[in-house]
């Protein structure tokens, strides 16, 4: 649903104006300490947290270094289990793209309420300042910061709260005729290849 909001097509907007340069490294985490009220059969914080910076990164990747290279990322994840349902409770996860992009994220519903996003290149910095997965009715908060200059804050104000623009986003698409929503929203492939890695990154917290 986030990424119907209009602060993603803000963020392509400033992904193609190229000033980051060419793409070296993300960063993510997102924590709520909801532990006592999800449901196991979600099967933990993966499913529950991970899969928003996970499906955001897969966003960068695909708009900055092209469709395909998503399907490239090697990984490797550990976790912790929780003793309370047996599902993953903490995770991280280390991933590498062919073109030498080195992504790393963290996820956990045992502790916390915070978050974190940011996308490095070769030139600077964008960093999200208000959370990335529940973007606002009211003004969000992007700030740029190039390596050889002063950072910029970026702002985008909205009416409504994601969730409304993901209903109107299906109501738009479904009055179209359209079996998919155009991106920044994820396609039946992007949400395919999303959820292969955060499965991958499952099966390797459970070996491990």
């Amino acid at each position: 649903m986030y990424l119907s909001h209009p602060l993603y097509r803000r963020l392509m907007d400033i992904l193609a104006e190229g000033r980051l340069g060419r793409l070296r490294a993300i960063t993510g985490f997102y924590s709520a300490d909801i532990w006592k009220v999800t449901n196991p059969l979600g099967r933990g914080t993966l499913y529950n947290l991970g899969c928003y910076p996970v499906s955001l990164m897969h966003l960068v990747v695909q708009t900055l270094c092209g469709e395909d290279m998503f399907a490239t990322g090697r990984l490797a994840g550990m976790g912790n289990v929780s003793a309370h349902d047996g599902t993953i409770c903490d995770a991280a996860v280390t991933a590498r793209f062919e073109n030498g992009v080195l992504a790393t994220l963290q996820s956990t519903d045992s502790y916390g309420m915070d978050n974190a996003f940011m996308i490095s290149g070769d030139k600077g910095t964008l960093r999200f300042m208000t959370n990335p997965w529940l973007p606002v009715a009211g003004r969000n908060h992007l700030r740029w910061t190039p390596y050889d200059g002063d950072p910029e804050d970026i702002y985008v104000d909205a009416d409504h709260d994601a969730f409304y623009y993901q209903v109107k986003m299906v109501e738009a698409s479904l009055a179209a005729g359209r079996k998919e929503a155009a991106r920044p929203s994820p396609r039946l492939e992007d949400s395919l290849e999303i959820m292969s890695f955060l499965t991958e990154w499952e099966r390797q917290c459970l070996a491990r």
